[in-house]
């Protein structure tokens, strides 16, 4: 019994570390906005019509695969997309109101109304193909 635990702690502080590592070496793109639960509504009402919300928390090793993706989204798609992160722990109501259960989400609005999600890690190509799905187009080259 002693065993597993060390392990258990162990793999926890292993855990904790690569974490820390990731979040050392992949910035937020300046493209990337901070949303919160007081703006939310008004933050996925856009000029540009597309809106892409990440849901994120600083406890999940998942959301830390997602941010590269996330960033290279907002890079290739800034003349027509607006990406915001939103902090799950910091977002009850709208959690509610989405039925977001799991992280990480990506929710994509038009015009303020949910048109599409992706939940969990995926490629990046599910993404771009979320976003051609629906017409948003990537910057000219």
């Amino acid at each position: 019994m002693q065993n597993k635990t060390f392990f258990l702690i162990l793999a926890a502080l292993a855990a904790f570390i690569v974490i820390n590592d990731i979040r050392h070496y992949e910035p937020d793109s300046e493209l990337i906005g901070n949303t919160t639960q007081a703006r939310f509504e008004k933050d996925i009402q856009s000029d540009t019509g597309y809106v892409l919300i990440d849901f994120w928390a600083p406890w999940c090793a998942p959301c830390y695969t997602v941010k590269p993706i996330i960033n290279d989204l907002a890079e290739a798609y800034s003349q027509q997309l607006k990406v915001y992160k939103l902090n799950f722990d910091m977002a009850g109501k709208i959690l509610n109101d989405y039925k977001i259960e799991g992280i990480p989400c990506v929710i994509l609005f038009k015009d303020g109304k949910e048109i599409d999600r992706l939940l969990m890690a995926r490629p990046e190509k599910e993404y771009r193909e979320m976003l051609h799905k629906h017409a948003v187009a990537p910057n000219p080259s």
